[in-house]
């Protein structure tokens, strides 16, 4: 009976087994990606599809369909190609279908949007998906900044509102949360930097104070 039992347990734990053993190096890889350590195009589609597989399974996490697409599109940036991000934003849906209060899936449906030049009421629903679930997480709100900025004209004015929001309580917030803020500035093209005194509490004071910081950022 044990012996019956245990040859029908092995086809059912083995095929999880292996795709366990082989998102050990997704994982490793999404790691180094998230680090910002320099890796090939073909080593991040690699992993992308190691996630995209076990996302597959019945039962499996479902972020390792944000997880698939965050690598495809590291993939796509590295390469200059942007075919595949129409692939990298159906993962990111069903991601954010099988879990939605998770955060970050919404901003990277924004940033996906933003890479393809698609920026359009979809992605502003994202968006406010993305301010409605990570309202207080940092590097979500650096990302919105960042767009917020670089669109600015575009936006809706309740994203406006937001990223209004967004300034004033990183600019009054710690250490930490003002140089994320410089650093934001300091990656803008000129244009897009001049936009940050609407979102400053006292722009006048505020901004030399931040060219200064952003100036003293590696």
């Amino acid at each position: 009976m044990l012996g019956a039992a245990a040859l029908l347990i092995i086809p059912i734990a083995l095929p999880s087994f292996l795709t366990d053993v082989r998102l050990t190096d997704a994982h490793l890889i999404r790691w180094n990606a998230e680090r910002n350590v320099d890796l090939n195009e073909v080593t991040l589609r690699r992993a992308s599809l190691r996630y995209e597989e076990a996302a597959r399974h019945s039962g499996a996490d479902p972020l390792n369909w944000e997880r698939s697409a965050l690598l495809a599109m590291l993939a796509a940036e590295a390469s200059g190609q942007t075919g595949e991000l129409g692939i990298v934003r159906q993962n990111l849906i069903r991601s954010a279908m099988l879990a939605p209060s998770h955060g970050t899936v919404w901003t990277r449906l924004v940033y996906v949007d933003y890479l393809a030049g698609n920026l359009d009421e979809k992605s502003y629903r994202a968006w406010r998906m993305a301010s409605l679930t990570s309202r207080l997480e940092f590097d979500e709100m650096k990302i919105r900044l960042w767009l917020g900025l670089l669109r600015w004209p575009d936006l809706p004015p309740d994203i406006k509102v937001d990223l209004v929001s967004i300034g004033k309580m990183l600019w009054s917030g710690n250490a930490s949360a003002r140089k994320g803020m410089a650093g934001v500035y300091k990656s803008l093209p000129e244009i897009s930097r001049a936009r940050i005194n609407l979102l400053l509490p006292n722009a006048e004071k505020d901004i030399p104070a931040l060219e200064a910081l952003a100036r003293s950022l590696p």
